[in-house]
């Protein structure tokens, strides 16, 4: 049996300092604050401190800090970036933050989407059959206990891909934070936690003036493009 899903989606807008940022997100995040089923400050007291928004039934949550914005989510990747979408919020806030006097530039986006593929085999003899599928039966790799291949490719002068995946334990579950809204009683991704598997963590970087849905849509598409190499 093999199963495949996409428990974590990221899409991060990182942009130049806002050095007021304590004071003003106060006033921009305050009427988002009636639609979150619950919200945080990170970082308190501190240089890095933020505001956090969770929307739990949505299975999505939105970090705002002085230097970025970012999403996280577990909703359905093809409907990201799509009008309708929910998680189209945080293009909102964003907005908001690009019309506060204090706001300087755009720098770039990172979208990160991890899919996992759960299968029969034990942890072990994915490790075996990972091996022989991309190290050619190299001898001074044999009876190894675990392993990640990583790939990095740039394209154009602004545009950077990382890959990195490998066989998976219950543990990198965590370590991964592939269980982001714990508190949701019917997580269907709960269950990766007692399986075995691959991971494929994809990354795409790129330098932009301008953020809005259509970079993440068709970020999401490049990266499904990229997955299978």
């Amino acid at each position: 049996m093999e199963q495949s899903s996409v428990p974590k989606i990221s899409f991060e807008i990182r942009y130049t300092y806002i050095l007021n940022f304590d004071s003003m997100i106060r006033e921009v995040a305050s009427p988002f604050i009636k639609f979150a089923s619950a919200f945080s400050f990170t970082n308190p007291n501190s240089y890095a401190d933020g505001i956090k928004l969770e929307f739990e039934e949505d299975l999505f949550s939105i970090e705002i800090r002085w230097d970025r914005i970012i999403l996280l989510t577990q909703s359905n990747l093809d409907r990201l970036g799509d009008p309708n979408d929910s998680t189209n919020i945080m293009f909102e806030l964003f907005e908001k933050i690009t019309e506060s006097l204090s706001f300087g530039t755009t720098i770039n986006y990172l979208c990160q989407v991890v899919f996992v593929e759960i299968n029969d085999k034990n942890f072990q003899e994915n490790v075996i059959a990972f091996k022989d599928q991309y190290l050619n039966n190299n001898n001074a790799f044999e009876n190894i206990s675990d392993i990640r291949l990583t790939l990095e490719k740039s394209e154009e002068k602004d545009k950077k891909y990382r890959i990195d995946f490998g066989p998976f334990l219950p543990k990198d579950i965590e370590r991964h934070g592939l269980i982001p809204f714990e508190n949701i009683e019917n997580n269907p991704f709960k269950e990766l936690r007692s399986n075995f598997g691959i991971i494929k963590d994809v990354k795409l970087m790129e330098q932009l003036s301008k953020v809005d849905q259509s970079s993440l849509r068709n970020a999401i598409e490049e990266i499904k493009l990229k997955k299978d190499f």
